[in-house]
């Protein structure tokens, strides 16, 4: 390596900071110089290397200082988090450094520490001191308000800022206006989404009526009339609600009912009735309980816009008037199929449908109060008027409860079919005068676009002399940056600062471009040193690495598994009766033999691992940072997989087998020892009969 020299491009802008990181090249030059002269005592390396240790933890904690002063705020927090990390992580692997440097006789591994100690605190001061620039210099702030303006803002904007002042004042008064629209809008909106939901507490409350009031003729009856009937109407039921299921979620949590909870309960009921478990009236309250919550959801709900909430009353009235009649059919069924039972809550009920209707009378638009009229001015009405006379008189007739029953149910679907009329007029208002606000919004930022785009204009010519050319030549830069010479300027013809701007960059870009190919020319000397150096460390046989390259890989690693305190571990791996397999089939196949061994165990390894031939029949296979099971589990594969090779086009009777010795790596090995102990274990492995794995 060459002593580090301190250049102003590494300079940080803090001078204090500049100045550790000096002090610090220093320090390295100064224990590089007393490894090179190779004359140095142990005492003085270890004073040299306590001076580093000690100043880089100085330099680390003035850092933290600084950007904890600074850049408290700063966009990519993760960016300084990493950074402190990075101090952590060499303070904590300085001391190994030490005594890797102070334990090792060898002066190649010596400069390696400093190697690796020089290129730490290059990218320290190039990739992290120099990103995080902002954080070491303190910028001289005005209170000027131009010198804040051009601070802030960028040069485009800048350029704008007198159009969009007056312009800002225009929309300022344009967004009170919007603000007042936009709230009407979602006024309308809200009313918009909640007639679903009245659509919804519609349709659930007449088909969960209906159920009731079968379920109440079912229990009733002791022939099991009217199953067929509830049947179907329960799976209707079910659809029904799951088709309602959103909006029904949605609003139950806005006005906290647990309609999930109600509904949950129907399978219950529904059974408690088919086993007729319970009494009557308990399952018929169930019902009205659900039926009630749905009602109160819409009462609830009352809150939409004036212009349409008008039809809000009317439609709390009419679906309690369903519910009225809902269950005015279900005690007709009863009293009809138990004579006998008392009359009061079927009058009451009728008392209550009357009050209903003259609410209704009172809140209602008159197009719908005529539809009501209609209505109940109906043929179906009428009958059941006759109907209720005949129940309340305890007329003798022979009033059938299934008539009654679908006589009632034709009428309450009259009710159902006006409310979802109602709903519907409702959606209109809403969906029409939303339609009016957004007609009115689109008009008015309409006029402010046109109003903006003309003072817009105005500064076109300004954009096209300055601001295009300076922004064509900032991304020309970037390109630079990023390594794309084939970005240009087009020529710029004026002779003024931009236009020689322009040129420079040019002249830059060419000048680039004739380095990039005589780096070329160089890279592809380069290149073919290489291929020798890489020829030369691979067995021509086999191409697996030789001897030579093989140590270049243990060393590596060796120092890693040292510094880093990881398991590493040494297979020593002979091919059983080799020297047989030469004598009885020739050299040749030999060769093929052993190329095949090879590119077999190449298959099992990891791109990490070091396998190498170091003999005729030896082989050395290394295994980083891999604990003893896994070492164990390879080396016994690679027993079964030599053994599956397939010889059979060179002879059937050809069968290959090797023998394995393992050592690991321990405190106070050397590469020697390890590679001892490994033939230690590979010997005991032939002894033992071969074909077999022994680790130390």
């Amino acid at each position: 390596m060459k002593r580090i020299v301190w250049d102003d491009t590494l300079s940080t802008g803090n001078s204090l900071v500049d100045a550790d990181h000096k002090r610090l090249i220093e320090m390295i030059n100064h224990l590089f110089d007393a490894i090179e002269r190779g004359t140095t005592s142990s005492k003085e390396l270890n004073t040299i290397f306590d001076e580093i240790e000690a100043y880089t933890v100085y330099h680390f904690e003035r850092e933290e200082a600084l950007m904890h002063a600074e850049c408290l705020s700063f966009k990519d927090a993760a960016e300084i988090e990493h950074h402190l990390q990075q101090h952590q992580n060499f303070v904590s692997a300085i001391p190994k450094l030490k005594e890797k440097l102070l334990r090792s006789s060898d002066k190649e591994t010596a400069i390696g520490v400093v190697d690796f100690l020089a290129h730490w605190l290059l990218e320290h001061i190039i990739v992290e001191d120099l990103t995080l620039r902002q954080c070491f210099t303190k910028e001289q702030r005005s209170n000027n308000i131009i010198d804040l303006l051009v601070r802030k803002l960028s040069l485009s904007s800048r350029s704008l800022l007198i159009v969009v002042i007056p312009f800002i004042m225009l929309v300022g008064v344009s967004l009170l206006y919007s603000l007042s629209i936009f709230r009407d809008y979602q006024r309308l909106n809200d009313a918009y989404e909640i007639s679903h939901v009245y659509m919804c507490v519609n349709t659930v409350s007449n088909v969960l009526q209906r159920e009731r009031g079968l379920s109440q003729a079912f229990l009733s009856s002791d022939k099991g009339r009217f199953k067929e009937e509830l049947t179907q109407q329960r799976q209707k039921t079910s659809e029904v609600i799951r088709t309602c299921h959103k909006n029904f979620a949605v609003m139950a949590k806005h006005h906290n009912i647990n309609m999930e909870e109600d509904f949950s309960r129907l399978s219950q009921i529904r059974h408690s009735i088919d086993v007729r478990d319970t009494n009557a009236s308990e399952l018929m309250t169930q019902y009205t309980k659900i039926i009630d919550e749905l009602i109160l959801m819409v009462k609830k709900s009352n809150t939409i816009d004036g212009r349409i909430g008008k039809l809000n009353e009317p439609l709390i009235i009419l679906l309690s008037l369903k519910e009225n009649y809902g269950l005015l059919r279900m005690e007709g069924t009863k009293i009809l199929q138990q004579p006998d039972k008392s009359l009061a809550d079927f009058k009451e009920l009728v008392i209550l449908n009357k009050a209903y209707f003259n609410a209704f009378d009172l809140l209602a638009p008159e197009k719908f109060i005529r539809r009501l009229e209609q209505i109940n001015n109906s043929e179906n009405s009428q009958i059941l008027i006759r109907m209720q006379d005949e129940i309340i008189n305890h007329t003798e007739s022979d009033l059938d409860p299934e008539v009654w029953f679908e006589e009632m149910s034709l009428k309450i679907e009259n009710y159902a079919q006006l409310i979802d009329t109602m709903v519907s007029q409702m959606r209109e208002d809403a969906d029409r005068s939303m339609q009016e606000a957004y007609e009115t919004l689109v008009v008015l930022w309409s006029l402010l676009v046109v109003m903006f785009l003309l003072s817009l204009w105005i500064s076109i010519a300004l954009k096209k002399s300055i601001l295009q050319p300076i922004e064509a030549f900032t991304k020309s830069m970037q390109s630079l940056a990023n390594g794309d010479k084939q970005f240009f300027i087009n020529p710029y013809r004026k002779d003024d600062a931009i236009g020689k701007m322009t040129a420079a960059f040019d002249s830059f870009r060419r000048s680039l471009i004739q380095a990039d190919y005589a780096s070329i020319l160089l890279d592809i000397k380069e290149q073919k040193a290489e291929n020798y150096e890489t020829l030369a460390n691979l067995d021509p046989l086999t191409k697996a690495l030789n001897r030579r390259g093989f140590m270049e890989h243990f060393e590596a690693a060796f120092n890693d598994a040292q510094m880093q305190q990881t398991p590493l571990s040494l297979l020593a791996i002979d091919l059983d009766h080799f020297k047989k397999i030469n004598d009885t089939y020739g050299h040749d196949v030999g060769d093929l033999v052993l190329q095949r061994f090879v590119m077999k165990v190449q298959k099992m390894i990891r791109h990490e691992d070091s396998f190498a031939r170091t003999g005729g029949e030896e082989f050395s296979l290394l295994l980083p940072a891999t604990n003893k099971e896994i070492v164990l589990r390879i080396a016994q594969r690679i027993l079964e997989e030599t053994e599956a090779i397939d010889f059979s086009d060179i002879s059937v009777g050809l069968h290959l087998s090797v023998s394995i010795g393992i050592s690991q790596y321990r405190e106070g090995y050397t590469i020697t020892s390890l590679q001892k102990e490994a033939d230690k274990q590979l010997y005991k492995a032939k002894e033992n009969g071969r074909n077999q794995v022994v680790s130390s």
